[in-house]
């Protein structure tokens, strides 16, 4: 574990690489060809610079990268994130600046997938499943965690607040509950809460940039990844992080069955999330009351993510910290969790 005053300039460096990098691609996103028109899955109406998310993915790589030759990580650990995680964020890369086909974005996860799972040779926790069972769920929750967290970055300093939540509140309850916390996880974690912050100073609501898929892809991956290793470690358990994740998880998967069986193309692009439903009609609100469309809009983003971010902070965070202090009672607190965001998320349609 580096020094105090080491580690926090290394963060401090990586927040102010992540925004330079968010700087940098906003100057010359026309010539990297990422400035596109709106889509049928866009929330805004105007052009911004998309794909800003690559200087928050090399910030932190290269923050990664010296802490393993420095000898704060495992260097197995470090190359599954920096390998299989830079593996992803350039095929997220390729697709933000043309469309990729699915068969190429799944075949690239799938090979993250396997690396995050078998690379770091984690030991298999105690499971009531076998053992080739078990690995087939893991591989199964990770590959939709990665692609639900990419649909859900759609408006302004949503996705990027909610993975400061998850990796930040996560580092805090490794070391508040652990006698001895993975040093490693932990400098990892903090290093990447270090480079979504310098990233999220550019996407905050009105964004000057977007996270695109370079980004979303990353950050779910290592997310995954960090669950993986606390969970195999005994650092937290599976349901503190199903916790944490929550606002994620009850949209996406809860959007993905509607469409499904009503009869939707659910791998079409869309703005039927539950999110976007109540951005919407922010938006369509304070332009009755005379405000311009775009501030509008900025305004109702805004106040959906900190809306977001309030349900995180003072609902799930203690619940996921009962998760973990009456382990008896993980579904039971996992139920508690989940409920009020299914009602949050089924209530949503009326807003369409």
């Amino acid at each position: 574990m580096p020094s105090a005053v080491s580690f926090l300039l290394l963060a401090a460096i990586t927040a102010g690489l992540s925004r330079w990098g968010g700087q940098l691609l906003i100057r010359h996103a026309g010539k990297l060809g990422l400035l596109h028109a709106p889509n049928e899955r866009s929330s805004h109406q105007q052009i911004v610079p998309h794909g800003g998310g690559l200087g928050m993915v090399l910030a932190f790589a290269l923050a990664l990268g010296f802490s393993s030759a420095s000898g704060a990580l495992d260097w197995r650990y470090a190359n599954c994130l920096l390998g299989a995680g830079c593996l992803l964020a350039g095929l997220g890369l390729w697709d933000d600046i043309s469309p990729l086909p699915a068969k190429y974005r799944l075949l690239g996860q799938g090979v993250a997938v396997a690396a995050a799972l078998l690379v770091p040779g984690y030991a298999a926790p105690a499971s009531a499943l076998p053992s080739w069972l078990a690995l087939a769920a893991a591989a199964f929750i990770l590959l939709w965690w990665i692609n639900l967290f990419n649909f859900m970055d759609g408006i302004d300093g949503l996705a990027a607040s909610e993975a400061l939540f998850i990796c930040a509140s996560a580092t805090l309850l490794i070391a508040a509950t652990n006698s001895q916390p993975a040093s490693g996880l932990v400098v990892s974690m903090c290093l990447l809460v270090a480079a979504v912050a310098g990233f999220l100073s550019l996407n905050w609501p009105p964004a000057r940039v977007f996270m695109g898929d370079v980004g979303s892809i990353f950050l779910g991956y290592v997310l995954g990844v960090f669950a993986i290793d606390s969970i195999s470690n005994d650092q937290l358990p599976l349901t503190t992080w199903l916790v944490l994740g929550g606002v994620f998880w009850v949209d996406s998967t809860l959007t993905l069955l509607r469409r499904i069986f009503s009869g939707q193309p659910w791998h079409a692009a869309h703005r039927s999330h539950a999110y976007q439903r109540y951005a919407a009609a922010l938006g369509r609100y304070y332009q009755q009351r005379g405000q311009a469309a775009t501030p509008g809009r900025a305004r109702a983003h805004r106040i959906t993510t900190m809306l977001a971010m309030t349900i995180n902070i003072l609902w799930l965070l203690p619940l996921a910290w009962l998760v973990i202090i009456a382990p008896s009672w993980q579904l039971a607190w996992l139920a508690l969790a989940w409920l009020p965001l299914v009602w949050l998320t089924l209530h949503s349609g009326v807003y369409e």
